[in-house]
């Protein structure tokens, strides 16, 4: 017997060992699943690291307000003033200083460039992925599932790169407010009282946020709510010192502006109109982004109910709550954009990880099996969301943007040393331009917040730039200041273009050169008064005859007293003007056109009936000087033909002259 049992003991103990060692390789497997559940979320994150790898150093603006906020710094550093006199030249963005400050210090050390503004926003960015994933990951209490939290945290945040317009690495104020603020509250969460050091720095740093961006108060008020619940004394003190501090910058800020800090950043907001029906847009765009944002709230009444919720979620729960009012009022304000969707966009997937760490953490051991894989569950889920929220790759910078970037800083330097941009400042300061530059974005604000006597022609008058470099999209108060002393020598090459990769679609297109008296030119029709009877007329399109500004009210950029337009009536009006003969004297014939682009608004040189030349505008009510070469039709009568058939359109023509 025992030596037909002995081979039978051997193999039941290998079969057990086998099953022993099956379990321990299923526990590591499922202890440490999470981890591999993380994939797409460091997919993502890798996506958006190559994405601002390639933008960092570009050379011009990614965003139409870029070179703005460096000029702001850029005028500190020059000891310029910031607050100015309004209307009289630059005005500042109706932003607190605190951007600024930071661009400045940067700018100090390193110089002001576009690499060193998106340094400041990258690190910004780093503080706000830094402190949402730490705490992400400290709702759980198990190793790997702390790890997984944290990287899930921060593919959560990087998948709301598109949603935000890419806003990210931009050098905007919006990162380094945000920033700020959860710093702030970060501080401020931590359990027992405040060292003296403590309650110092987080003081300082709720200020700084404040007068980043004024929406950072929406966060502090939840932060001492949440705080003087706690410790009714402590939060007190900080409230305290939070008012007693801001009251203090205020007054300084007031002091060293002359008054006009809260002219800027308080009274001419609140003239700005709201557009309600964006609060609904924002709350879309943000369920296509989060579908589970509405079961926050209900999940963590739920976990209260059983005990099951732990401060730190509830905390930051109150934060995503302060950040829709932070975010959807600036994005319903007129002018708004996607950028001010970012706070709830970043802090909505690592609260909703902190939810499910306060139900892991909190359960009973009894309940670890289910909870445990309802853990699981919601990565397993995340995973697959995170797999289908790849970054498109137009956010990065191609190689061919780069060279058009740099062909374009080559262009506005031989320009010479006195050029404004009033779209993209620092474009023309990079480019070795002296004279002043004024950013159009605080007269846009002012100018739809209703203020009246906005006037920039005395400021274009005082510093006479040399050429301007205008993209097109400008405000009619600003074509209005340019208009009679600057006309449009060329536009840029295909090869020059930079479009923007996000925000307002407005990029460098025209170069304006300042118009000096020049001797009377042999001019064939000057258009100083509407054509006459002898010139062949079809349709009603040419019926108002000529006008110093176009239909809608527009200044037409570098006429010389009135010109020939086809939109008397409106732009649905067509028609035709046939001039009287004329003998070709010289070999080209030069003419101011504007207006629409399409191949239905044209001006035609004919010779013999036959069309030998045409030019049109190019979509703006910018006159361009534009030649018909007529060399080899000297000593033959033509005509001009001015052609309207575009009922959605109209024509500019002004001073047709020999050369």
């Amino acid at each position: 017997m025992t030596t037909h049992d002995q081979p039978v003991r051997e193999g039941t103990g290998d079969r057990a060992a086998r099953r022993r060692a099956a379990q321990r390789l299923f526990g590591i497997f499922r202890e440490w699943l999470p981890l591999v559940l993380t994939v797409p979320a460091l997919v993502v994150a890798a996506q958006l690291l190559r994405i601002v790898a390639t933008r960092l150093t570009f050379p011009v603006d990614l965003e139409w307000i870029e070179g703005g906020q460096l000029l702001h710094a850029y005028r500190v550093l020059r000891g310029e003033e910031l607050f100015t006199e309004p209307n009289v030249g630059f005005m500042p963005y109706s932003y607190p200083p605190g951007h600024t400050v930071v661009l400045t210090v940067f700018g100090a050390i390193f110089g002001v460039d576009y690499w060193v503004g998106r340094l400041v926003s990258c690190l910004a960015f780093a503080i706000i992925v830094g402190i949402l994933s730490a705490h992400a990951a400290a709702s759980f209490s198990a190793r790997p599932l702390r790890i997984a939290a944290a990287i899930t945290a921060v593919g959560m945040i990087a998948a709301a790169f598109p949603l935000t317009g890419g806003w990210f690495d931009l050098i905007r104020n919006d990162e380094l407010a945000l920033g700020l603020s959860l710093a702030a509250a970060a501080l401020a969460f931590d359990r027992g009282p405040m060292s003296r050091r403590r309650f110092i720095t987080t003081l300082l740093v709720m200020n700084a946020a404040v007068f980043t961006k004024q929406t950072a108060v929406f966060y502090l008020t939840w932060v001492l709510l949440f705080h003087f619940v706690r410790n009714p004394r402590q939060g007190f003190k900080l409230g305290v010192g939070l008012l007693l501090l801001g009251a203090a910058t205020t007054g300084f800020l007031e002091w060293v502006t002359h008054g006009r800090y809260l002219d800027y950043t308080v009274f001419l907001l609140s003239k700005q109109v709201v557009h309600k029906h964006m609060y609904q847009d924002a709350l879309n765009r943000w369920l296509d982004f989060a579908p589970f944002l509405p079961a926050l709230p209900a999940v963590a009444v739920i976990l209260a109910l059983y005990g099951l919720l732990n401060a730190r979620a509830l905390y930051w729960l109150g934060l995503l709550g302060a950040a829709f009012p932070a975010s959807m009022l600036p994005y319903a304000k007129q002018g708004g954009y996607i950028n001010n969707l970012l706070p709830v966009a970043v802090i909505s997937g690592p609260v909703a990880l902190m939810l499910v760490g306060s139900l892991v953490s909190k359960s009973p051991r009894r309940a670890a099996a289910p909870v445990g894989a309802l853990a699981l569950f919601v990565f397993a889920a995340g995973s697959a969301y995170l797999s289908r929220r790849n970054i498109p790759p137009s956010f990065a910078v191609t190689p061919a943007r780069r060279a058009a970037a740099e062909r374009l800083i080559e262009s506005v330097k031989a320009l010479g040393p006195s050029v404004w941009s009033p779209h993209h400042p620092f474009v023309a300061i990079k480019a070795g331009s002296k004279v002043e530059q004024v950013h159009e974005m605080p007269w846009v604000d002012a100018w739809l917040a209703g203020v009246q006597g906005l006037n920039l022609k005395p400021w274009v008058e005082r510093t006479r730039p040399e050429h301007i470099l205008l993209t097109g999209r400008e405000i009619p108060l600003l074509m209005e200041a340019i208009a009679d002393n600057y006309h449009m020598v060329r536009r840029l090459s295909e090869a020059e273009l930079v479009p923007p990769i996000t925000g307002f679609p407005t990029y460098p297109q025209y170069v304006l050169a300042r118009s000096e008296k020049k001797p009377k030119q042999d001019c064939l029709f000057e258009f100083e008064s509407a054509p006459g009877d002898d010139w062949g007329r079809t349709g009603r399109a040419f019926r108002s005859g000529v006008r110093s500004r176009s239909k809608h009210g527009r200044a037409i950029v570098g006429r010389r007293g009135y010109v020939l337009t086809s939109d008397g009536g409106g732009d649905d009006e067509t028609g035709t003007l046939l001039s009287p003969e004329f003998s070709v004297e010289k070999p080209k014939l030069s003419a101011f056109v504007g207006g629409g682009e399409s191949k239905k608004l044209a001006l035609r040189v004919r010779v013999n009936d036959e069309v030998v030349g045409e030019v049109r505008g190019g979509n703006h009510e910018l006159l361009e000087l534009l030649t018909f070469d007529l060399r080899d039709y000297i000593g033959q009568f033509a005509r001009l033909e001015i052609v309207d058939e575009d009922p959605h359109g109209h024509i500019l023509v002004d001073h047709v002259c020999w050369n």
